[in-house]
């Protein structure tokens, strides 16, 4: 009776625990052909800000798509095109869809 107690206790806690609580929310945006003033694909952050991928796999460069990003600014801030968006380099670390 004890090791079932245990057993059920134990899936509960591994069922509540958030394996993405170190991951942004994020919108890809395509903001245009780097060639012709666009950035290319830029995350749009919870907080408004814009993030660009050093690489972003082909599986998610597409427009609007929600997810979730485990990623890691660099610090360093650009712009691209006409001036159009401020945005921090990112490396991303893991991505996955975001279904909700």
């Amino acid at each position: 009776m004890k090791k079932i107690v245990l057993i059920v206790l134990a899936s509960i806690a591994l069922w509540s625990c958030d394996k993405y609580k170190d991951y942004q929310s994020a919108v890809i945006i395509d903001s245009g052909d780097i060639t012709v003033d666009g950035c290319g694909y830029l995350l749009k952050l919870n907080d408004g800000s814009f993030a660009k991928p050093v690489y972003l796999n082909s599986a998610f460069q597409h427009n609007n798509m929600k997810v979730k990003a485990k990623l890691t600014l660099n610090g360093q801030k650009d712009t691209c095109g006409m001036g159009m968006s401020i945005y921090n380099l990112a490396v991303i670390e893991d991505m996955v869809r975001d279904n909700e």
